[in-house]
Protein backbone atom coordinates (compact mmCIF):
# COMPACT_ATOMS: atom_id res chain seq x y z
CA UNK A 1 0.00 0.00 0.00
CA UNK A 2 2.77 2.32 1.32
CA UNK A 3 6.35 2.51 1.79
CA UNK A 4 5.33 2.10 5.60
CA UNK A 5 3.09 -0.56 7.85
CA UNK A 6 0.04 0.69 8.89
CA UNK A 7 -2.59 -0.86 11.05
CA UNK A 8 -5.52 -1.89 8.63
CA UNK A 9 -7.83 -3.62 10.67
CA UNK A 10 -8.40 -6.42 13.36
CA UNK A 11 -9.42 -10.13 13.16
CA UNK A 12 -9.72 -13.47 15.92
CA UNK A 13 -7.51 -15.92 15.70
CA UNK A 14 -10.14 -18.31 14.98
CA UNK A 15 -10.67 -16.69 11.95
CA UNK A 16 -7.09 -16.77 10.73
CA UNK A 17 -7.74 -20.84 11.18
CA UNK A 18 -10.85 -21.45 9.34
CA UNK A 19 -11.78 -18.43 7.36
CA UNK A 20 -8.52 -15.79 6.16
CA UNK A 21 -5.53 -17.89 6.39
CA UNK A 22 -2.44 -17.20 4.47
CA UNK A 23 -3.53 -16.41 0.58
CA UNK A 24 -7.06 -15.76 2.00
CA UNK A 25 -8.55 -12.66 1.01
CA UNK A 26 -10.06 -10.65 3.95
CA UNK A 27 -12.48 -7.74 3.57
CA UNK A 28 -12.26 -4.97 5.92
CA UNK A 29 -14.61 -1.47 6.58
CA UNK A 30 -13.12 0.01 3.20
CA UNK A 31 -10.27 -2.23 1.76
CA UNK A 32 -9.90 -5.74 0.58
CA UNK A 33 -6.58 -7.25 1.73
CA UNK A 34 -5.00 -10.74 1.15
CA UNK A 35 -2.93 -12.26 4.05
CA UNK A 36 0.87 -12.67 2.94
CA UNK A 37 2.87 -15.45 2.93
CA UNK A 38 4.85 -17.04 6.46
CA UNK A 39 8.21 -15.08 5.57
CA UNK A 40 6.29 -11.90 6.23
CA UNK A 41 5.29 -12.66 9.78
CA UNK A 42 7.78 -11.83 12.60
CA UNK A 43 8.82 -14.96 14.38
CA UNK A 44 9.79 -13.29 17.01
CA UNK A 45 6.51 -12.25 18.31
CA UNK A 46 4.91 -15.72 17.23
CA UNK A 47 4.73 -18.03 20.31
CA UNK A 48 5.56 -21.87 19.46
CA UNK A 49 3.19 -24.38 19.59
CA UNK A 50 4.84 -27.06 21.01
CA UNK A 51 2.92 -30.78 19.95
CA UNK A 52 5.13 -33.61 18.39
CA UNK A 53 2.18 -35.70 16.79
CA UNK A 54 0.96 -33.05 15.05
CA UNK A 55 4.12 -31.43 13.98
CA UNK A 56 4.92 -34.92 12.68
CA UNK A 57 1.52 -35.14 10.62
CA UNK A 58 2.04 -32.24 8.68
CA UNK A 59 5.51 -32.82 8.23
CA UNK A 60 4.61 -36.15 6.53
CA UNK A 61 1.36 -34.23 4.71
CA UNK A 62 3.34 -31.07 3.29
CA UNK A 63 7.51 -32.43 3.58
CA UNK A 64 10.33 -31.78 6.16
CA UNK A 65 10.63 -28.19 5.53
CA UNK A 66 8.09 -27.16 8.46
CA UNK A 67 10.23 -25.92 10.72
CA UNK A 68 7.69 -25.60 13.93
CA UNK A 69 3.77 -24.49 14.09
CA UNK A 70 3.44 -21.19 15.79
CA UNK A 71 0.53 -18.79 17.30
CA UNK A 72 -0.21 -15.64 15.04
CA UNK A 73 1.91 -12.70 16.02
CA UNK A 74 0.72 -10.77 18.97
CA UNK A 75 1.75 -8.15 21.73
CA UNK A 76 -0.77 -6.90 24.24
CA UNK A 77 -2.10 -4.33 23.38
CA UNK A 78 -1.07 -0.22 24.99
CA UNK A 79 -3.32 2.92 25.31
CA UNK A 80 -0.67 4.59 22.60
CA UNK A 81 -1.84 4.39 19.05
CA UNK A 82 1.56 5.17 17.78
CA UNK A 83 3.26 2.44 20.12
CA UNK A 84 4.95 -1.09 18.72
CA UNK A 85 2.10 -2.92 19.49
CA UNK A 86 0.48 -1.65 16.41
CA UNK A 87 3.10 -2.78 14.06
CA UNK A 88 3.05 -6.31 15.27
CA UNK A 89 0.36 -8.64 14.00
CA UNK A 90 -0.47 -10.39 10.27
CA UNK A 91 1.00 -9.39 7.34
CA UNK A 92 -1.63 -8.17 4.47
CA UNK A 93 -0.63 -6.67 1.33
CA UNK A 94 -3.34 -4.71 -0.80
CA UNK A 95 -5.88 -6.63 -3.40
CA UNK A 96 -7.08 -6.51 -5.43
CA UNK A 97 -4.54 -3.74 -7.04
CA UNK A 98 -7.61 -2.29 -8.94
CA UNK A 99 -10.45 0.23 -7.41
CA UNK A 100 -13.35 2.17 -8.46
CA UNK A 101 -14.45 5.31 -7.12
CA UNK A 102 -17.98 5.09 -5.34
CA UNK A 103 -19.60 8.60 -6.91
CA UNK A 104 -21.68 7.69 -9.35
CA UNK A 105 -21.16 10.30 -11.56
CA UNK A 106 -17.11 9.62 -11.71
CA UNK A 107 -16.99 5.57 -11.31
CA UNK A 108 -13.37 5.62 -12.96
CA UNK A 109 -11.96 2.40 -12.24
CA UNK A 110 -7.88 2.35 -12.60
CA UNK A 111 -5.07 -0.02 -10.48
CA UNK A 112 -3.74 1.75 -6.95
CA UNK A 113 -0.18 2.18 -9.09
CA UNK A 114 -1.49 5.13 -11.37
CA UNK A 115 -1.49 7.24 -8.42
CA UNK A 116 -5.53 8.54 -8.83
CA UNK A 117 -6.27 7.32 -5.27
CA UNK A 118 -4.86 8.78 -1.98
CA UNK A 119 -4.57 6.69 1.45
CA UNK A 120 -6.52 8.15 4.20
CA UNK A 121 -5.11 6.66 7.03
CA UNK A 122 -6.60 6.73 10.82
CA UNK A 123 -3.99 5.44 13.74
CA UNK A 124 -7.34 5.93 16.11
CA UNK A 125 -9.66 4.07 14.09
CA UNK A 126 -7.71 1.82 12.01
CA UNK A 127 -11.27 -0.06 10.26
CA UNK A 128 -11.81 3.96 9.03
CA UNK A 129 -8.68 3.89 6.49
CA UNK A 130 -9.92 4.22 3.13
CA UNK A 131 -8.76 5.30 0.01
CA UNK A 132 -10.25 8.22 -1.68
CA UNK A 133 -10.64 9.88 -5.52
CA UNK A 134 -10.16 13.68 -5.79
CA UNK A 135 -12.61 14.17 -8.55
CA UNK A 136 -14.96 15.74 -5.69
CA UNK A 137 -15.00 17.51 -2.73
CA UNK A 138 -11.58 17.93 -0.07
CA UNK A 139 -9.61 16.24 2.32
CA UNK A 140 -11.88 13.81 4.27
CA UNK A 141 -15.22 15.07 2.19
CA UNK A 142 -13.50 13.20 -1.46
CA UNK A 143 -15.52 10.20 -2.27
CA UNK A 144 -14.14 6.82 -1.16
CA UNK A 145 -12.06 4.48 -3.69
CA UNK A 146 -13.87 0.76 -3.11
CA UNK A 147 -11.81 -2.51 -4.41
CA UNK A 148 -12.71 -3.70 -8.08
CA UNK A 149 -15.76 -5.96 -7.61
CA UNK A 150 -14.14 -9.33 -9.40
CA UNK A 151 -10.88 -11.59 -9.46
CA UNK A 152 -9.80 -13.70 -11.60
CA UNK A 153 -8.75 -17.71 -10.59
CA UNK A 154 -7.08 -20.94 -12.06
CA UNK A 155 -7.95 -24.56 -10.67
CA UNK A 156 -4.12 -24.59 -9.81
CA UNK A 157 -4.95 -21.94 -6.82
CA UNK A 158 -3.40 -19.01 -8.65
CA UNK A 159 -5.09 -15.64 -8.08
CA UNK A 160 -5.17 -12.06 -10.15
CA UNK A 161 -6.53 -8.90 -10.80
CA UNK A 162 -9.09 -9.23 -13.00
CA UNK A 163 -7.90 -7.82 -16.74
CA UNK A 164 -10.22 -4.96 -17.10
CA UNK A 165 -8.04 -3.45 -19.90
CA UNK A 166 -8.24 -6.35 -21.85
CA UNK A 167 -11.83 -7.38 -20.88
CA UNK A 168 -12.80 -4.34 -21.94
CA UNK A 169 -11.02 -4.09 -25.40
CA UNK A 170 -12.16 -8.21 -26.33
CA UNK A 171 -8.56 -9.55 -25.66
CA UNK A 172 -6.38 -7.00 -27.05
CA UNK A 173 -4.35 -4.64 -24.30
CA UNK A 174 -3.80 -1.45 -26.11
CA UNK A 175 -0.40 0.41 -25.98
CA UNK A 176 -1.56 3.85 -26.69
CA UNK A 177 -3.88 6.45 -26.73
CA UNK A 178 -6.19 7.08 -23.38
CA UNK A 179 -7.70 5.09 -22.35
CA UNK A 180 -9.52 6.21 -19.18
CA UNK A 181 -11.69 2.59 -17.52
CA UNK A 182 -15.16 3.25 -15.72
CA UNK A 183 -17.71 0.58 -14.41
CA UNK A 184 -20.83 1.86 -14.57
CA UNK A 185 -23.94 -0.45 -12.34
CA UNK A 186 -27.23 -0.02 -14.37
CA UNK A 187 -30.30 -0.71 -12.67
CA UNK A 188 -30.52 -1.80 -8.77
CA UNK A 189 -30.05 -5.63 -9.16
CA UNK A 190 -26.82 -5.62 -8.85
CA UNK A 191 -25.59 -8.38 -10.45
CA UNK A 192 -23.02 -8.95 -13.37
CA UNK A 193 -25.96 -8.39 -16.39
CA UNK A 194 -25.96 -4.78 -14.65
CA UNK A 195 -22.68 -4.32 -15.05
CA UNK A 196 -20.44 -2.31 -17.90
CA UNK A 197 -17.21 -1.57 -18.59
CA UNK A 198 -16.40 1.31 -20.64
CA UNK A 199 -13.43 2.78 -22.02
CA UNK A 200 -12.72 6.34 -23.15
CA UNK A 201 -11.18 5.23 -26.51
CA UNK A 202 -14.82 5.02 -27.92
CA UNK A 203 -15.41 1.00 -27.56
CA UNK A 204 -18.65 0.14 -27.34
CA UNK A 205 -19.64 -1.03 -23.66
CA UNK A 206 -19.34 -3.97 -22.60
CA UNK A 207 -20.99 -6.21 -20.06
CA UNK A 208 -19.59 -7.92 -16.86
CA UNK A 209 -22.11 -10.94 -17.96
CA UNK A 210 -19.54 -11.75 -20.63
CA UNK A 211 -16.75 -12.56 -18.02
CA UNK A 212 -18.74 -16.01 -16.91
CA UNK A 213 -20.01 -18.95 -18.13
CA UNK A 214 -19.52 -20.13 -22.01
CA UNK A 215 -18.37 -16.38 -22.68
CA UNK A 216 -15.68 -16.21 -20.28
CA UNK A 217 -13.76 -18.69 -22.29
CA UNK A 218 -13.70 -16.33 -25.26
CA UNK A 219 -13.17 -13.41 -23.00
CA UNK A 220 -10.70 -14.34 -19.97
CA UNK A 221 -7.17 -14.43 -20.86
CA UNK A 222 -4.52 -17.72 -19.40
CA UNK A 223 -3.82 -17.64 -16.16
CA UNK A 224 -0.23 -15.90 -15.58
CA UNK A 225 0.54 -18.28 -12.23
CA UNK A 226 0.30 -15.43 -9.96
CA UNK A 227 0.64 -15.84 -6.07
CA UNK A 228 -0.39 -12.56 -4.90
CA UNK A 229 0.12 -13.51 -1.16
CA UNK A 230 4.16 -14.23 -2.24
CA UNK A 231 4.05 -11.76 -4.83
CA UNK A 232 5.51 -14.10 -7.15
CA UNK A 233 4.69 -15.91 -10.63
CA UNK A 234 5.15 -19.39 -11.74
CA UNK A 235 4.24 -20.99 -15.12
CA UNK A 236 0.57 -22.11 -15.62
CA UNK A 237 -1.70 -20.98 -18.49
CA UNK A 238 -4.70 -22.63 -17.67
CA UNK A 239 -8.47 -21.21 -18.34
CA UNK A 240 -9.27 -19.00 -15.67
CA UNK A 241 -12.65 -18.09 -14.21
CA UNK A 242 -14.07 -15.26 -12.53
CA UNK A 243 -14.92 -14.65 -9.10
CA UNK A 244 -16.59 -12.33 -6.92
CA UNK A 245 -14.82 -10.38 -4.28
CA UNK A 246 -15.56 -12.30 -1.33
CA UNK A 247 -17.16 -15.36 -2.75
CA UNK A 248 -16.58 -18.25 -0.16
CA UNK A 249 -15.21 -20.56 -2.55
CA UNK A 250 -12.15 -18.56 -3.42
CA UNK A 251 -10.29 -20.31 -0.02
CA UNK A 252 -10.40 -23.43 1.48
CA UNK A 253 -8.41 -24.45 5.03
CA UNK A 254 -6.43 -27.37 5.16
CA UNK A 255 -6.53 -28.36 8.76
CA UNK A 256 -5.18 -31.34 10.90
CA UNK A 257 -6.60 -31.57 14.26
CA UNK A 258 -5.38 -33.04 17.35
CA UNK A 259 -5.72 -33.49 21.27
CA UNK A 260 -2.88 -32.29 23.57
CA UNK A 261 -2.23 -36.11 24.79
CA UNK A 262 -0.32 -36.81 28.47
CA UNK A 263 3.27 -38.26 27.71
CA UNK A 264 3.96 -39.68 30.88
CA UNK A 265 2.30 -40.25 34.36
CA UNK A 266 4.78 -38.25 36.49
CA UNK A 267 5.37 -34.25 36.03
CA UNK A 268 8.84 -33.89 35.41
CA UNK A 269 8.59 -36.62 32.78
CA UNK A 270 5.80 -34.80 31.10
CA UNK A 271 8.03 -31.71 31.37
CA UNK A 272 10.96 -33.49 29.05
CA UNK A 273 8.63 -34.91 26.76
CA UNK A 274 7.01 -31.79 26.14
CA UNK A 275 10.84 -30.50 25.21
CA UNK A 276 12.18 -33.29 23.88
CA UNK A 277 12.77 -32.05 20.99
CA UNK A 278 15.67 -29.64 22.72
CA UNK A 279 16.68 -32.12 24.92
CA UNK A 280 17.59 -35.24 22.90
CA UNK A 281 20.91 -34.04 21.80
CA UNK A 282 22.15 -33.93 25.57
CA UNK A 283 22.16 -37.62 25.84
CA UNK A 284 24.94 -38.29 23.75
CA UNK A 285 27.52 -35.64 26.46
CA UNK A 286 28.72 -36.81 29.30
CA UNK A 287 26.53 -36.23 32.47
CA UNK A 288 28.43 -33.20 33.79
CA UNK A 289 28.68 -31.49 30.53
CA UNK A 290 24.95 -32.22 29.54
CA UNK A 291 23.69 -30.82 33.43
CA UNK A 292 25.60 -27.39 32.48
CA UNK A 293 24.08 -27.08 28.99
CA UNK A 294 20.72 -27.75 30.12
CA UNK A 295 20.23 -25.02 32.39
CA UNK A 296 21.14 -22.49 29.62
CA UNK A 297 18.62 -23.73 27.66
CA UNK A 298 15.48 -21.84 26.97
CA UNK A 299 13.47 -24.45 28.51
CA UNK A 300 14.72 -25.11 31.86
CA UNK A 301 12.46 -22.37 33.25
CA UNK A 302 9.58 -24.99 32.71
CA UNK A 303 12.26 -27.76 33.95
CA UNK A 304 14.08 -25.74 37.42
CA UNK A 305 11.61 -26.98 40.15
CA UNK A 306 12.27 -30.32 39.39
CA UNK A 307 16.05 -30.08 39.97
CA UNK A 308 18.83 -30.86 37.40
CA UNK A 309 19.34 -34.54 38.71
CA UNK A 310 15.97 -35.60 38.41
CA UNK A 311 16.06 -33.94 34.98
CA UNK A 312 18.34 -35.64 34.07
CA UNK A 313 17.51 -39.18 34.96
CA UNK A 314 14.14 -38.18 33.05
CA UNK A 315 16.25 -37.22 30.19
CA UNK A 316 17.72 -40.86 30.43
CA UNK A 317 13.97 -42.49 30.65
CA UNK A 318 13.04 -40.78 27.71
CA UNK A 319 15.81 -41.82 25.75
CA UNK A 320 15.59 -45.55 26.78
CA UNK A 321 11.91 -45.29 25.81
CA UNK A 322 12.77 -43.84 22.33
CA UNK A 323 14.68 -46.84 21.36
CA UNK A 324 11.76 -48.90 22.14
CA UNK A 325 8.93 -47.01 20.59
CA UNK A 326 6.78 -49.14 18.26
CA UNK A 327 6.71 -48.03 14.82
CA UNK A 328 3.36 -45.98 14.36
CA UNK A 329 1.24 -44.45 11.20
CA UNK A 330 2.45 -40.74 11.81
CA UNK A 331 -0.96 -39.50 9.77
CA UNK A 332 -3.44 -41.61 12.39
CA UNK A 333 -4.10 -39.00 15.07
CA UNK A 334 -7.57 -40.33 16.36
CA UNK A 335 -6.31 -43.83 17.42
CA UNK A 336 -3.72 -42.35 20.15
CA UNK A 337 -6.40 -39.71 21.04
CA UNK A 338 -8.94 -42.41 21.57
CA UNK A 339 -6.81 -44.69 23.53
CA UNK A 340 -6.25 -41.68 25.51
CA UNK A 341 -9.29 -41.58 26.15
CA UNK A 342 -10.81 -45.05 26.93
CA UNK A 343 -7.87 -45.94 29.42
CA UNK A 344 -8.42 -46.32 32.88
CA UNK A 345 -5.66 -44.50 34.02
CA UNK A 346 -5.63 -41.25 35.81
CA UNK A 347 -3.06 -39.02 34.65
CA UNK A 348 -2.69 -35.50 35.98
CA UNK A 349 -0.65 -33.20 33.36
CA UNK A 350 1.46 -30.30 35.32
CA UNK A 351 -0.12 -27.18 35.75
CA UNK A 352 -0.01 -24.74 33.22
CA UNK A 353 0.19 -20.46 33.55
CA UNK A 354 -3.13 -19.01 33.59
CA UNK A 355 -4.42 -18.21 29.92
CA UNK A 356 -6.50 -15.96 28.65
CA UNK A 357 -8.25 -17.53 25.87
CA UNK A 358 -10.15 -14.05 24.76
CA UNK A 359 -7.10 -11.43 24.73
CA UNK A 360 -4.06 -14.28 24.60
CA UNK A 361 -2.44 -12.59 27.38
CA UNK A 362 -0.65 -15.24 30.00
CA UNK A 363 -1.64 -13.59 33.05
CA UNK A 364 -5.57 -13.07 34.39
CA UNK A 365 -4.32 -9.81 36.01
CA UNK A 366 -3.10 -8.48 33.14
CA UNK A 367 -6.04 -9.15 30.99
CA UNK A 368 -9.43 -7.37 30.64
CA UNK A 369 -12.30 -7.95 29.00
CA UNK A 370 -15.25 -5.77 27.85
CA UNK A 371 -18.44 -6.89 29.22
CA UNK A 372 -21.83 -5.14 29.06
CA UNK A 373 -23.34 -2.89 32.15
CA UNK A 374 -26.63 -1.38 32.12
CA UNK A 375 -26.88 2.58 33.13
CA UNK A 376 -29.66 4.00 35.17
CA UNK A 377 -30.89 5.94 31.79
CA UNK A 378 -31.02 2.24 30.23
CA UNK A 379 -28.14 2.90 27.90
CA UNK A 380 -25.18 -0.05 27.33
CA UNK A 381 -22.06 0.75 28.30
CA UNK A 382 -18.59 -0.95 28.00
CA UNK A 383 -16.49 -1.39 31.13
CA UNK A 384 -13.17 -3.07 31.38
CA UNK A 385 -13.44 -6.01 33.71
CA UNK A 386 -11.19 -8.98 34.42
CA UNK A 387 -10.80 -11.66 32.33
CA UNK A 388 -12.29 -15.49 33.92
CA UNK A 389 -9.49 -17.88 34.11
CA UNK A 390 -9.90 -20.62 31.31
CA UNK A 391 -7.44 -23.81 30.77
CA UNK A 392 -6.89 -24.38 27.12
CA UNK A 393 -5.15 -27.01 25.10
CA UNK A 394 -1.93 -25.93 23.04
CA UNK A 395 -3.19 -27.06 19.99
CA UNK A 396 -6.62 -28.38 18.99
CA UNK A 397 -6.75 -27.25 15.24
CA UNK A 398 -3.41 -27.14 12.73
CA UNK A 399 -2.85 -23.40 12.55
CA UNK A 400 -2.10 -22.76 9.31
CA UNK A 401 0.96 -20.84 9.76
CA UNK A 402 3.16 -23.63 9.57
CA UNK A 403 6.69 -22.39 8.62
CA UNK A 404 7.78 -23.16 4.85
CA UNK A 405 10.96 -21.78 2.11
CA UNK A 406 9.54 -19.00 0.47
CA UNK A 407 11.10 -15.90 0.53
CA UNK A 408 9.88 -12.85 -0.21
CA UNK A 409 9.12 -8.74 0.64
CA UNK A 410 8.02 -7.07 3.73
CA UNK A 411 4.32 -7.00 3.42
CA UNK A 412 2.74 -3.52 3.44
CA UNK A 413 -0.30 -3.98 5.68
CA UNK A 414 -1.02 -5.54 9.71
CA UNK A 415 -4.17 -6.89 10.69
CA UNK A 416 -3.89 -6.82 14.81
CA UNK A 417 -5.31 -10.12 16.69
CA UNK A 418 -8.39 -9.08 18.67
CA UNK A 419 -11.02 -11.64 20.49
CA UNK A 420 -12.70 -9.66 22.70
CA UNK A 421 -14.13 -6.78 20.06
CA UNK A 422 -18.46 -6.78 19.92
CA UNK A 423 -19.87 -5.98 16.83
CA UNK A 424 -20.58 -2.68 16.18
CA UNK A 425 -23.93 -1.23 17.10
CA UNK A 426 -24.32 -4.33 19.21
CA UNK A 427 -23.74 -6.20 22.41
CA UNK A 428 -21.74 -9.06 22.96
CA UNK A 429 -22.75 -11.96 25.65
CA UNK A 430 -21.99 -11.40 29.34
CA UNK A 431 -21.78 -14.01 32.12
CA UNK A 432 -24.05 -11.26 33.88
CA UNK A 433 -27.73 -11.20 33.22
CA UNK A 434 -29.12 -7.41 32.61
CA UNK A 435 -32.28 -6.18 33.83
Amino acid sequence: MTGQTLRVGELRPNQLLHTYGIGAIADMPNLSVIVCGLDDWDPAKAAIVREDRLLTAIRAELGAQVEALRMPPYTPETSDPFGEWTRVGVPVWLFPRWLRCSDVRCNRLAPVETGLFELLSNPFSPDKIRYVHGCRGHGGNRPTAVPARFVLACGRGHLDDFPWLYYAHSGVIPAQGDHTLTLKEVGTTGDAASLWVNCSCGIPPKSMAQAFGEEALKNLPGCRGRNPHLRSFEGCGQETRTLGLGATNSWFAMQLRAFTLPQAEAEVDQRVAENWGVLRILVSLPEQAAKQIMVTQACWPDLEPYGVDEVWKSVLRRSDQDGRSPDVDELDLMTPEWEAFTTATAVTLPPRKPTCSNCLRASRSSCTRASPTTRTTGRSNMTRTPCEPTVTSWTTTCPPNFDHPHRNARGAGRLNLKTARPARGGKRASPESES
